[in-house]
């Protein structure tokens, strides 16, 4: 049965095109999805072996055994399909997208055929997942406003933050999301810390902006674009986060000489590079639970934690970006350079309770890298976990994703100390 799938499986991805009945087609991506998630390792490599050639560019042929771990590392254990695949077209690429259950969130997969029908893109996506605690707005505090920003054909959404009735002009902040498709509240779970920490500093005389990220709002268009390959943090970070602290820095109210950037996870790895490329744009950054190692380091890590094994040379490569997007970061200098180049007002914050960046990857890595008595620079590492939160975790939650399934808030000892380092 299982050389039946195979065959079948490689007749489509040979021959699929935009014009093949729609079942043929969901039939072709779900078993795609059943390879990733169950297939031998010959059926991972002729999965491989269908793919385009800017596919086989940006991944080799181990990686996808390592995909599935990833993925079930970040969202608990898979528990199959959640409903209809949908199948859109778009710039000449058919798109599949598949939604899957796993114990933790809802994971949207867009399996991508290019229009010989070979494969030509894999886009992992987190849909809704428990429900994020709703929370009253105190009116008496902060007003928000709907902005959009940006240029054709990526142009975002977002929120704009202010503190109630300020005397002044106010310093502000742009938010910037770690690693992935997530929505201006940077939501997970049951949790939504880019909406604390705007709600948080606005109560404290500190307006920001938030956003949805490109990934979140143009995922599938992203996936099924011939430049897919070549897709780096140049598109999914800096220019929207340039583009969304001029329109900052352009609102009455914000004093436009305090604008930062406060960077979470992979957006605080890249907010000194953000700030260095923004001219002139950002005053000073927090860096929240980020790392001065590489993203393809922190990934390492993870999935060998979560596999119990060392990974070979030939699998430490990119699993859900393709190869450039690693490529590209590490043809810059490291954060802790840049820091040291720009001698910018600096927070760097990083919690002794982050499984995702652990001790050596925060703490001592920045330690290690930074002068500690530098005037420009604040390190703090309070007890909170990746979130910037401190969930009253069970033994059993504690340090692993069902501690995110907690409905909890961003610490205030933290947020007082964001607003007394703004406030400097």
């Amino acid at each position: 049965m299982m050389k039946q799938v195979l065959a079948i499986l490689m007749a489509m991805l040979l021959f699929i095109t935009p014009v093949l009945a729609e079942d043929l087609a969901v039939d072709w991506a779900t078993q795609v999805i059943d390879v990733l998630a169950n297939g031998s390792p010959e059926q991972q490599t002729a999965l491989y072996d269908a793919m385009n050639d800017d596919m086989q560019k940006a991944l080799q042929p181990g990686d996808l055994a390592l995909l599935w771990p990833q993925l079930c590392a970040q969202f608990g254990q898979y528990m199959g399909s959640a409903g209809d695949v949908q199948t859109v077209e778009t710039n000449g690429m058919t798109v599949h997208i598949c939604p899957l259950e796993f114990e933790f969130a809802m994971v949207t997969v867009a399996v991508t055929a290019d229009e010989d029908g070979r494969l030509a893109g894999l886009q992992v996506t987190k849909a809704d997942a428990k429900k994020v605690e709703e929370v009253p707005d105190d009116t008496d505090a902060w007003v928000e406003q709907e902005v959009t920003f940006g240029t054709e054909p990526w142009v975002l959404s977002g929120t704009v933050t202010m503190p109630k009735n300020a005397a002044e002009s106010v310093a502000a902040v742009v938010l910037v999301q770690g690693s992935g498709a997530s929505d201006r509240d940077e939501a997970v779970y049951a949790l939504a810390p880019f909406r604390d920490i705007a709600h948080g500093l606005a109560k404290r005389g500190i307006a920001s902006i938030r956003y949805d990220k490109r990934t979140f709002t143009y995922g599938t268009e992203i996936a099924a674009s011939p430049d897919y390959a070549a897709f780096t943090v140049e598109e999914e970070y800096i220019r929207d986060v340039h583009a969304a602290a001029r329109l900052l820095s352009n609102l009455p109210g914000i004093d436009n000489g305090r604008i930062y950037v406060f960077g979470h996870s992979l957006g605080a790895m890249l907010a000194p590079r953000i700030c260095e490329e923004s001219d002139g744009l950002f005053y000073g950054m927090i860096l929240a639970n980020g790392s001065n190692k590489t993203l393809l380091e922190i990934m390492i890590r993870q999935v060998e934690d979560s596999t119990g094994r060392q990974l070979t040379d030939e699998e430490k490569v990119s699993l859900i970006q393709p190869a450039r997007y690693f490529e590209e970061m590490e043809e810059h200098d490291s954060p802790a350079v840049i820091l040291q180049r720009l001698m910018r007002p600096t927070l760097i914050i990083n919690g002794s309770r982050d499984f995702q960046v652990n001790l050596q990857e925060g703490r001592e890595a920045w330690e290690a890298a930074l002068p500690d008595a530098a005037p420009w620079l604040t390190m703090l590492w309070p007890d909170v976990n990746h979130m910037l939160m401190a969930p009253d975790a069970s033994a059993e939650e504690a340090g692993t994703p069902a501690e995110y399934m907690i409905p909890c808030h961003v610490d205030e000892d933290v947020l007082d100390a964001v607003a007394l380092f703004i406030g400097k």
